[in-house]
């Protein structure tokens, strides 16, 4: 290899160029990488697990799998050469060896490339079913295309300046509580969180089911209370919520009021996992779905849908699921707001079940700050 070799491109014998390839789109693309500090330009992907829309063309991405063409930057050749921690790990492909090695990673969207589906040299047995590469590299190519909308739409809206009132608000919060042989104790303790809170209305809920599976029927009558004393927002509350030390009264407000004027129908206060993830303002996150949530800031604007649905037999048991599924205007707090066993976050938060998503934010937030437009 000459000494003045900015990059090599690696392709595999299963590559098939996409209608969106131009030989334009390419050269522009490896500028733009290089402008942006990468170390790796992927063609197209077949999995990943969270990426953050850089420019009009490129995504910054996380893990990846079954790339088949290459941009390697000069930069990073020496790093490639000197690993040797994953390099004896026989469960990871060369793919994602190469997404640990570096944060510098982007990859075309649309894709240029994507992958033949018979007839190349490293075959498995799952990809040798008729149709199941194109499929995955089509489901990859959309969820870029659905970030890319919601990044996009986001990046529209001018937040007017706004200033929180000192006036002593108070919102409507409504607490569910498992109704068992402890719900005295669970009261107090989820009465103690709310203590001097005075910006919380509280009003306490029986219920028979856990958060995850909460009667929607139930759950509708608190909406519809809502709406009928003519509620701009509420807050709703499940019996495992405690507040994160970095809860402050003025920035919740203010984290209202934002959201409102994003459009948000519904607002986490923290959230166990999700899947697809936006940075829409500095603590503000677009996301999909949550499997767990105990603290949801719901506004009007929803109410009519809430109480217009009714879950089949078998959505019944999918309260997150249902909500998530009424509105794509939906937002996630970060730095949390609400953490479950708060003192074990705080004290082993690699073992904490909220801990490795809401790493995930703070890592969107930084590239979104580093590499994004």
């Amino acid at each position: 290899m000459r000494d003045d070799t900015e990059l090599i491109i690696v392709g595999e014998d299963d590559i098939q160029f996409t209608d969106d390839y131009s030989e334009t789109l390419l050269l522009n693309g490896i500028n733009e990488a290089k402008r942006r500090d990468a170390d790796l330009l992927l063609g197209g992907v077949s999995w990943f697990n969270f990426s953050v829309k850089v420019s009009s063309e490129l995504f910054w991405i996380d893990l990846f799998n079954g790339t088949h063409f290459m941009v390697i930057f000069k930069k990073f050749f020496g790093q490639i050469l000197e690993e040797n921690a994953i390099n004896n790990n026989a469960l990871f492909t060369v793919d994602v060896k190469l997404s640990h090695l570096t944060q510098k990673k982007m990859v075309f969207h649309p894709f240029i490339c994507t992958q033949r589906e018979f007839g190349y040299s490293d075959v498995s047995l799952s990809n040798n079913e008729k149709g199941y590469v194109d499929k995955i590299f089509q489901f990859s190519k959309n969820r870029l295309g659905s970030l890319s909308q919601v990044a996009d739409f986001y990046k529209q809206i001018n937040l007017p300046i706004h200033r929180v009132s000192n006036e002593d608000f108070k919102v409507s919060s409504f607490v569910f509580l498992t109704d068992s042989n402890q719900k005295n104790a669970t009261r107090r303790s989820v009465a103690n969180e709310f203590r001097n809170r005075n910006e919380f209305d509280l009003s306490f809920i029986e219920t028979k089911n856990k958060p995850e599976e909460l009667d929607w029927d139930l759950f509708k009558q608190v909406i519809e209370k809502a709406s009928k004393d003519d509620n701009d927002v509420i807050v709703v509350v499940f019996e495992h919520h405690e507040f994160a030390p970095n809860y402050n009264k003025s920035k919740f407000f203010s984290d209202i009021i934002e959201a409102h004027y994003l459009g948000a129908s519904i607002v986490f206060g923290g959230a166990r996992s999700f899947n697809n993830v936006v940075s829409v303002i500095d603590n503000l996150y677009w996301i999909d779905y949550v499997d767990d949530a105990p603290f949801l800031i719901i506004f009007k604007n929803i109410f009519d849908k809430i109480i217009d649905f009714s879950p089949s037999a078998s959505e019944k048991s999918y309260f997150f699921y249902n909500i998530c599924n009424l509105t794509t205007h939906k937002m996630l707090l970060s730095p949390y707001i609400s953490i479950p066993e708060r003192d074990d976050f705080l004290q082993n938060p690699s073992q904490h079940p909220y801990a490795s998503h809401h790493k995930i934010l703070n890592v969107v937030k930084t590239v979104k700050q580093n590499f994004a437009s």
